[in-house]
């Protein structure tokens, strides 16, 4: 489920207010190349606390590029496709990784580590 409109804006405001040091700080050393950053998410409960970092990199194309990529289980069917979740927050997925490997057993377990660290 996407953010709340009420929420996602109040989020975006607090990290403006936050940026502005940021942006003070990067004018004052005469910086004016953007900062890339990539934001992994696996799943619904580390994209929860993931988002308003994400929107706040949003918020300021000047200084930031995000590129958001996606693996584990986002993208498996039963649980529910959840990156759709971050593509309804108008987020761009520039990556998508297919880590998990079907089974409840600890070699299951091991090839998705083994797939996600190749």
């Amino acid at each position: 489920m996407p953010l709340p409109e009420a929420t996602r804006q109040r989020k975006e405001l607090y990290f403006k207010k936050l940026s502005s040091k940021k942006k003070q700080v990067m004018e004052k050393n005469g910086n004016n190349r953007k900062l890339r950053v990539c934001v992994a998410t696996c799943n619904r409960a580390d994209y929860s606390k993931l988002a308003p970092i994400m929107f706040g990199i949003k918020t300021e194309p000047a200084f930031f590029e995000l590129d958001v990529v996606v693996l584990g289980s986002h993208l498996i069917d039963d649980y529910g496709n959840t990156y759709r979740m971050i593509e309804q927050d108008d987020f761009d997925i520039n990556t998508r990784l297919h880590t998990i490997v079907r089974g409840e057993d600890e070699a299951a377990m091991v090839e998705s580590v083994g797939l996600a660290l190749v």
